[in-house]
């Protein structure tokens, strides 16, 4: 298997579990990505679609607000 199948295997793997987290209805998603190296994660609301770049330092502040 080459990198690029690797790639597509692993998207495709974590498009079923957001989904799956969807219907189930779990509230927040947390996303770490290449923000991740400037010390952030991305916030997103399952009900609003809406997305946030936070700092990991103020992740649970923000969540207990919500």
């Amino acid at each position: 298997m080459n990198n690029n199948q690797d790639v597509r295997n692993i998207c495709r793997y974590l498009g079923v579990k957001f989904k799956d987290a969807d219907l189930i209805g779990i509230p927040y998603r947390i996303v770490t990505g290449r923000s991740l190296s400037e010390g952030k994660v991305e916030l997103v609301e399952r009900a609003t679609k809406k997305s946030q770049l936070i700092p990991v330092s103020e992740l649970v502040s923000t969540l207990k607000h919500f």
